[in-house]
């Protein structure tokens, strides 16, 4: 595995088991496609029709030989992003640490790319995914 900076854990869940996986970025956004409701005699929306949730995002994965270290359809991803920094309590630094987690359930890969940096032998393999739930916690 390589150092990449982004302070968090990407694993899978395949079956039973957990793989982590050698990530360098991921990035992840909620869609929401709500409709507004417009009433003749009014200026302003009246309500917002209900609409699917939909997760959408890309992980960034190191390049390697380990057929493990991939995305598949079906995946399930947890992101574990954990922080720390000293906090002044009684004018005494202490560290404190702060972890947040994400589980992003039922992938769908849309696309798959490759990448190569200046950094030498550097490849990476992008992912595009959509998914149908994403729970914070």
């Amino acid at each position: 595995m390589y150092f990449s900076g982004i302070d968090a854990t990407v694993r899978v869940s395949r079956g039973d088991k957990n793989i982590e996986l050698d990530a360098v970025s991921v990035e992840f956004a909620l869609v929401n496609n709500s409709r507004p409701v417009y009433n003749p005699a009014e200026k302003e929306v009246g309500a917002f029709m209900g609409a699917n949730v939909m997760a959408q995002g890309s992980l960034v994965l190191n390049h390697t030989d380990d057929s493990r270290n991939v995305l598949n359809s079906g995946d399930w991803m947890t992101i574990i992003y954990s922080t720390s920094y000293p906090e002044l309590v009684n004018n005494i630094y202490q560290e404190n640490a702060h972890s947040k987690s994400y589980d992003i359930e039922h992938i769908e890969v849309i696309s798959i790319n490759h990448a190569l940096s200046p950094i030498v032998d550097n490849l990476t393999d992008i992912y595009q995914f959509i998914a149908k739930r994403l729970v914070s916690y």
